[in-house]
């Protein structure tokens, strides 16, 4: 998975990368430029990636959903994980599907799962 540039705050030298690994932990990284220094502060994910599990798994979702959604949390492209989960691009269409109806059209899914 590489390190996805999610804010570019370019007028206030800020950037702010999701889903950095270092030392193998998945972190946020924001970076704040200013004339004389650069300071960096690293928020793990591994806390908040929990939290969307258990909320996932709360909704009754089937075990092959739950791995569609730990995937899809992870950074993996749709193309990706109908290929790990060597199922066609139509079924994983249908499985998406399933998952916005049980969570409803506000999930923060949409935006990583998309066809």
């Amino acid at each position: 998975m590489s390190a996805q540039l999610s804010s570019p705050c370019e007028g206030l030298g800020i950037h702010i990368f999701r889903h950095v690994k270092i030392d193998s932990k998945d972190v946020d990284l924001v970076i704040h430029r200013t004339a004389n220094e650069i300071v960096s502060i690293i928020s793990p994910n591994d806390q908040r990636r929990a939290k969307e599990i258990d909320y996932y798994e709360s909704l009754g979702l089937t075990k092959r959903e739950l791995q569609i959604v730990k995937l899809a949390l992870n950074g993996e492209s749709n193309a990706k994980i109908s290929e790990m989960l060597e199922i066609s691009k139509s079924t994983l269409k249908t499985h998406i599907n399933n998952i916005y109806r049980k969570a409803g059209d506000t999930s923060a899914l949409k935006t990583r799962l998309r066809y």
